[in-house]
């Protein structure tokens, strides 16, 4: 899961400018609070992980916190701050896969299917090569959010390219 690993590599320099002061408290204490959540996050403690990351998430929205609150605001149902926190993340991070695909996946979920295939025809259009392991999910996504919009042949179109990705892996 990327936002562990991205914690977790910056774990050994965060702690080294800490213990030589050239990190404040405040700075020492939102990173701690964050990788509790990111942790709990990627143990499935979706409630546990959701209120430690709001906590930053609420006074630093461009932090990863962000990021992490809305997925896991998503997996407990709520959409709603789902939507908010990820939203907030990507006003700073507008090109992040995850978290555009996550939006989208809360927007499909709210009935907001227009947007929803926005963000992923622009996934599926601008970043084929920086999909990774994504790319499946994505041009499934945007055939299920095509075909609810009656969009048949773009659905098919996403489907097809979904069949051909498929046999690269």
């Amino acid at each position: 899961f990327r936002l562990g690993d991205r914690c977790l590599s910056q774990q050994k320099s965060l702690l080294s400018m800490y213990q030589k002061g050239l990190l404040a408290d405040k700075a020492w204490v939102i990173y701690q609070t964050t990788a509790l959540g990111i942790i709990a996050l990627n143990s499935a403690h979706y409630q546990r992980a959701f209120d430690q990351c709001k906590v930053v998430a609420n006074h630093h929205p461009s932090l990863l916190a962000s990021k992490c609150a809305g997925i896991a605001a998503e997996a407990l149902g709520q959409l709603d701050l789902a939507s908010l926190y990820l939203r907030a993340y990507l006003s700073s991070h507008p090109d992040d896969i995850e978290s555009l695909s996550k939006l989208a996946k809360v927007l499909g979920k709210k009935g907001k299917d227009k947007e929803a295939v926005a963000l992923l025809r622009r996934l599926a259009l601008e970043k084929p090569n920086q999909l990774g392991m994504e790319k499946s999910r994505i041009l499934f996504n945007l055939g299920v959010a095509e075909a609810k919009l009656g969009n048949l042949d773009a659905a098919k179109a996403a489907w097809q390219k979904l069949d051909k990705s498929s046999k690269a892996y």
